[in-house]
């Protein structure tokens, strides 16, 4: 990701459904990824979704156009 010049980065996190405060989580799971991602050297905006709901917990990283 740092290699190429990209316009914008969107991190995705998805929490389970069970927890009270899932969407918390998730949105703290996303801004780690995003200050470890910023500290490598990506520079482009990054975006951030946090989703709460089924299919177990994750980050998805997407890069448009690739």
């Amino acid at each position: 990701i740092t290699a190429r010049t990209l316009r914008h980065v969107e991190l995705r996190t998805i929490a389970d459904n069970g927890e009270p405060d899932s969407r918390k989580i998730s949105l703290a799971r996303a801004l780690i990824v995003r200050n470890y991602l910023m500290d490598k050297g990506v520079r482009s905006r990054i975006e951030i979704a946090s989703i709460v709901g089924d299919g177990g917990e994750r980050v998805e990283i997407l890069v448009p156009g690739t």
